[in-house]
């Protein structure tokens, strides 16, 4: 055994063990947007006793964003293995949010979930719609036996003509866990809105940008100070969300000093992380670009301003 594997909860430690599971569930942790993604399902779906949830982050191909990813996981304790024990280890299920990276080499039956509204960026997609599958061990093959190996899951039945459905690969509509939690939490708006010291008669605005040139703050990174000179203080609240990729890949400082006028100005900086979901739910009037958080706003009735669109980039009739 290398010297780096961990032995408990998984490996030769099985003594150590203070909850004798029965199910071994390994999740693929690529980036911190994908691994907040597949958090907020997973306690829902494997908060039973009898399944013992690893975690891991590939060193192989790993994604440029894949520190904020480990540094995630470090800030909520989960049980983390090395990639290389991770492709040493027969798994009864594997969940990943990508259909990037080494999955290939996996030993177990695979579950890709979305991390975003839908399928929309054309450089997400693998050439002519393929499907990483994992390797099936003898455990799998016996208990899948004439099923698909693999399932990709679906937010309509409209996105199953992206991918190709092969040979042990399962498109499997299921919705959306996030807009199902959008539309649960719209009771909670006023709660959420004294949370953003939103005042009786005022307007909360929310700029959100996703990552990239062609995102708000990169196409238009001056436009939370001409929001806070042009609309009057004491009627509008300025919100302002950022992608976790823009935290991770820029660092958290060089976020905050980047927006420090913004910010003395009155605006509000959501940390890194899924806080603009509330912030949606809250909000009068949204101004964004191609990111998931547009959809998921205009889903719910928001007036949206586009401040950039990437429109060459996107798949055409996706959501987005």
């Amino acid at each position: 055994m290398p010297e780096k594997w961990v032995r408990v909860p998984i490996g030769d430690g099985a003594g150590y063990r203070s909850v004798q599971f029965q199910r071994t569930v390994l999740v693929v942790a690529r980036t911190a947007l994908t691994t907040e993604w597949l958090l907020d399902v997973a306690p829902d779906i494997l908060a039973d006793p009898r399944v013992q949830v690893v975690f891991t982050v590939e060193d192989e191909q790993p994604s440029v964003y894949h520190a904020g990813a480990q540094a995630l996981l470090g800030r909520v304790a989960a049980a983390t293995i090395p990639w290389s024990q991770a492709l040493a280890t027969d798994f009864d299920l594997i969940i990943t949010a990508t259909r990037n990276g080494s999955l290939g080499k996996l030993r177990g039956p695979l579950l890709i979930t979305p991390h975003g509204a839908g399928y929309g960026k054309l450089g997400s997609l693998l050439p002519d719609g393929a499907v990483p599958t994992s390797k099936p061990t003898p455990h799998s093959i016996q208990r899948f036996r004439n099923q698909p190996h693999t399932a990709l899951m679906l937010s309509h039945p409209e996105q199953a003509a992206l991918f190709a459905a092969g040979t042990g690969v399962r498109l499997a509509v299921i919705g959306d866990p996030v807009w199902d939690q959008l539309q649960a939490s719209l009771r909670l708006r006023t709660h959420y809105r004294s949370a953003y010291q939103v005042t009786p008669g005022q307007r909360m605005v929310l700029l959100t940008s996703t990552w990239g040139p062609h995102s708000v703050l990169g196409a238009q990174p001056d436009l939370p100070v001409r929001l806070l000179r042009e609309l009057p203080l004491d009627d509008y609240r300025l919100v302002l969300s950022l992608h976790s990729n823009i935290w991770n890949g820029h660092g958290g400082w060089q976020v905050r000093t980047w927006l420090r006028r913004a910010i003395e100005a009155g605006a509000i900086l959501l940390p890194n992380g899924n806080h603009w979901r509330s912030a949606v739910i809250a909000a009068d009037l949204m101004v964004s670009d191609h990111g998931s958080s547009s959809c998921y706003a205009a889903a719910l009735g928001k007036p949206l301003l586009l401040a950039s669109f990437d429109e060459a980039g996107l798949i055409e009739g996706s959501p987005i």
